[in-house]
């Protein structure tokens, strides 16, 4: 089970997130040259009824729901981070699994299906039990070292030795408890290292056997689910691959080693080819159309993003009719909708919302208008706020500040938000609100993407009437000193600015007479507001009348 839910969960994480880094909403960086006082071209007529995603006549309930179970093994949650975050994950998916169940067994469809949605949920429940367990037996095994500690004192006290409060004069003579062996610090570090050994082996047995039986019931529930999925397809008539769970060996690492190298070409390709062997998985389908969206990159034509949407719809067009499926129809709508905006994007390209209206930016608002009639509750507001950039591209900006500001409570720390809605009240002309929301992402969200904010053409009336302010919260400002050592010095580096700098170079000259020129250049990923980092370096002895200079340059000059 574990190279099955470790490549396609790892898989779909790093897509997200290879879209997410070159499919900017905002349109973070733009050529400065754009004029912000030209008057775009007026909006095109925009159809903004949902589409109807009809149903394919190649849908087959019962196949699709053993795809659907196959896809809730490979989004299997992997302890990290917050435990409390993975602790919903885990009872989430259970959930998914058990209401699976039920509605199989509600609509009488087939009770071989049911139980295999069944067994996953118990296999979910023993999943957390195992975790809990070993998180117990973590536990214990800090209790039993602590208290294995403890006796060894209360012993030592008991014996005279370190640990008692007063030493027989005559066994322990004046200077031997600062030199003894107990109080030594190459005798401290070893014992820490003895206790760490003695915790990681006491954890170890007390864990194992615990992992031990979870492997051997994942096993079981897997191989069960092979068998089972196998005499359904020949009772259904179904191809043998169409149902899935036959992912080689040797597919699965070329898989698991494309994703790791961020090689979404040689990943797509190898979807393709499981795709020809499961042409009626829409999941499989919809992951297929994100990794070649991914594949092709910051450069990606408008027309070839647009196909991948239209892919998109394809694989919503696969799920079975009903209430009950409109989740999975509305994922696919939603991930149409969000390429269909990346080719708006493209076409908008460095000229900013003030070039708008673009091509496909209708399609794009269309679609999420689909997406937010499956999901009107939209809890986080994410979906509304991307309707609105698609009715910005669309040319459309009152009607796209009316959309962003239903969501504003909901997003105020999102800064992909915050740049957006700044952006938009530039070009209506609300200055010191625009202004505002740019001084909150930088000074409490951490925005530091300060060259878009120089350059960007849709910020130029911002630019242009709040000039003395803007300068200053767009200024790199530091400061920083040689505090001098016995052996080495330190090169301490302050970052007075509002927001973090990074790709930190920053190269120091000491000249004195009498001495040579000492230069080097020290180097950071990033300082944050109010942060001093330090270097320790060896500077020769200075003269009285050394002098030091400092140049810096990072990312946001």
């Amino acid at each position: 089970m574990s190279r099955l839910v470790s490549s396609h969960a790892a898989s779909a994480r790093k897509i997200a997130w290879a879209l997410a880094v070159w499919l900017p909403l905002a349109g973070l960086s733009r050529n400065p040259g754009a004029s912000a006082l030209a008057q775009p071209p007026g909006p095109a007529p925009v159809d903004d009824t949902p589409i109807r995603i009809e149903t394919s006549p190649r849908v087959d309930e019962r196949l699709f729901l053993i795809r659907a179970l196959e896809g809730l093994y490979s989004e299997w949650p992997v302890p990290s981070g917050d435990p409390a975050v993975f602790r919903t994950q885990v009872a989430m998916l259970r959930r998914s699994a058990a209401l699976h169940a039920a509605h199989v067994e509600a609509r009488n469809l087939d009770p071989s299906i049911a139980k295999l949605f069944r067994d996953c949920a118990d296999l979910l429940n023993d999943y957390d039990e195992a975790l809990a367990g070993v998180a117990r037996a973590e536990r214990e095994a800090i209790d039993e070292v602590k208290q294995r500690r403890s006796r060894d004192v209360a012993h030592a006290k008991a014996s005279g030795g370190e640990g008692s409060a007063m030493g027989d004069a005559r066994k322990d003579p004046p200077g031997a408890r600062a030199t003894g062996a107990g109080s030594s610090p190459v005798v401290q570090i070893l014992n820490s290292f003895t206790r760490a050994a003695a915790l990681d082996e006491t954890k170890r047995a007390l864990s194992e056997p615990i992992a031990t039986a979870y492997a051997a019931r994942a096993s079981e529930t897997l191989a069960h689910a092979r068998a089972a999925t196998g005499m359904l397809a020949r009772e259904h008539g179904w191809e043998p691959a169409e149902v899935g769970f036959d992912t080689s060996p040797e597919e699965t690492q070329e898989l698991a080693a494309a994703i790791e190298r961020g090689d979404f070409r040689r990943y797509a390709r190898i979807l393709e080819v499981i795709s020809h062997r499961r042409p009626r998985d829409p999941l499989l389908l919809g992951l297929l159309a994100r990794t070649t969206a991914a594949s092709l990159g910051p450069s990606a034509r408008p027309e070839a993003l647009m196909r991948q949407s239209d892919a998109c719809l394809d694989a919503a067009s696969l799920v079975p009719e009903g209430l009950f499926y409109d989740g999975y129809r509305a994922a696919f709508v939603a991930d149409a909708a969000r390429l269909a905006g990346a080719a708006a994007v493209a076409e908008i390209g460095d000229k900013g919302w003030i070039s708008a209206p673009v091509p496909s930016a209708p399609r794009a608002v269309r679609l999420w208008r689909t997406h937010l009639a499956y999901d009107e509750l939209d809890a986080s507001g994410a979906d509304r706020a991307e309707l609105a950039w698609a009715l910005a591209m669309a040319g459309r900006r009152q009607e796209a500040l009316a959309e962003a500001f239903q969501v504003a409570t909901l997003r105020r720390d999102d800064l992909t938000y915050l740049y957006a809605l700044a952006c938009l009240l530039s070009l209506e002309g609300r200055i010191d609100e625009s202004f505002a929301l740019l001084r909150h992402a930088i000074e409490s969200c951490g925005f530091y993407n300060i060259a878009s904010l120089k350059s960007d053409p849709d910020l130029a009336a911002v630019r242009s009437k709040k000039a003395a302010e803007f300068a200053d919260l767009a200024r790199v400002k530091h400061d920083w000193k040689i505090e001098r050592g016995i052996f080495s010095d330190d090169i301490c580096l302050t970052n007075k600015s509002a927001f973090p700098i990074t790709n930190v170079k920053f190269k120091v000259t000491v000249a004195s007479e009498g001495y040579s020129t000492w230069s080097r250049t020290f180097e950071a990923v990033a300082i944050f507001p109010g942060e001093t980092h330090r270097w320790n370096t060896r500077i020769t002895s200075r003269g009285k009348a050394a002098e030091s200079k400092g140049v810096l340059t990072v990312d946001q000059d």
